[in-house]
C-alpha cells in the first residue's frame, strides 16, 4: 500500500504544479470593475476533480490506511489545495480519517479557479446543522457560535448594519 500512497502523493505534487491558466475575463459594464472582480464573477464552476485533474477513484478508502498513510495523504492533500488558492478549514484536533473522507467528498463539489489576483477562497464545511455536522459530534463548533449568530441575525433585523461601518460582525 505505501508504495501505491507514493505515486498518490507524487500526482497530487504534479497536479499541485500544473495548475490551468486562468482565462481572460472581460469587463463588458459601464463601470470599471477590477480584473479579480471579473474573475469571482464571470469563472466557471465545475467539480474540483476538474480543477485538479485527479479522480476520487485513484484515493484508497481511508480504513485501509494506517494512521501515518492518512497524515501523508492529508497533508499532501491539503498541500494541492492551497495550490489552487482554497484553504480547508477543519476544527482543532480533528482525525485525519475525517479530513481525508471530507476532502474526498468535495472532489466532487463545484469551484471557481480563480487566478493569484483573485485570492482565496476558505472552505468551512460546516453547513450550522448542529445535529449533522460534517465533522462529527465531537467536534462540531457549532453550538459555541450559535448565541454569536442569533445575536448578528437580531441586530440585522433591527438595522444595526443598514449602513457600512466599522462594527460589522465579518
Amino acid at each position: 500500500m505505501q508504495s501505491y500512497l507514493n505515486h498518490l502523493i507524487s500526482d497530487l505534487q504534479q497536479a499541485a504544479q500544473n495548475q490551468p491558466a486562468t482565462p481572460v475575463y472581460f469587463n463588458n459594464t459601464a463601470d470599471w470593475i477590477p480584473e479579480h472582480v471579473l474573475e469571482w464573477e464571470q469563472a466557471p464552476a465545475q467539480k474540483m476533480s476538474e480543477i485538479f485533474g485527479i479522480e476520487k477513484e485513484i484515493f484508497p478508502p481511508a480504513e485501509k490506511l494506517t494512521d501515518e498513510q492518512l497524515i501523508q495523504v492529508v497533508e499532501a492533500f491539503i498541500a494541492l489545495w492551497n495550490a489552487y488558492r482554497y484553504e480547508p478549514f477543519f476544527p482543532y484536533n480533528l482525525p485525519y480519517q475525517t479530513q481525508y473522507k471530507i476532502l474526498l467528498k468535495y472532489l466532487d463539489e463545484d469551484a471557481q479557479y480563480i487566478s493569484e489576483k483573485g485570492g482565496s477562497a476558505i472552505f468551512f464545511f460546516c453547513e450550522l446543522d448542529t445535529e449533522n455536522c460534517i465533522f462529527g459530534e465531537g467536534f462540531c463548533d457549532c453550538k459555541e457560535h450559535e448565541a454569536e449568530w442569533a445575536q448578528d441575525a437580531e441586530d440585522m433585523k433591527n438595522g444595526k448594519y443598514d449602513k457600512i461601518s466599522d462594527d460589522l460582525p465579518f
